[in-house]
C-alpha cells in the first residue's frame, strides 16, 4: 500500500453492527485505487469513507513496476 486516507464522518458504536463495501475506482499498468465505505447496518448513513492507492513493487530492484 503506497497511499492511504480516512474520512471519518459519523461515530461507530461499541459491537455496533455495519456493513463495508469496497470497489476498484482506476487502474493503471502500475497502480490500483481502492475505495472502502463503512455504513450502518441498513445502509442509510455512511460512517467513514478510505481510499487506498496500491502500488506493485518489484522486490528484486526495490521500486515500482509495471504488473
Amino acid at each position: 500500500m503506497s497511499q492511504t486516507q480516512i474520512a471519518y464522518l459519523a461515530s461507530r458504536q461499541l459491537m455496533e453492527k455495519v456493513q463495508i463495501r469496497t470497489r476498484l475506482l482506476s487502474f493503471t499498468d502500475k497502480n490500483l485505487l481502492v475505495e472502502g465505505l463503512m455504513l450502518n447496518a441498513d445502509s442509510t448513513q455512511v460512517k467513514s469513507l478510505m481510499w487506498m492507492r496500491f502500488t506493485h513493487i518489484n522486490l528484486v530492484k526495490q521500486c515500482s513496476h509495471a504488473h
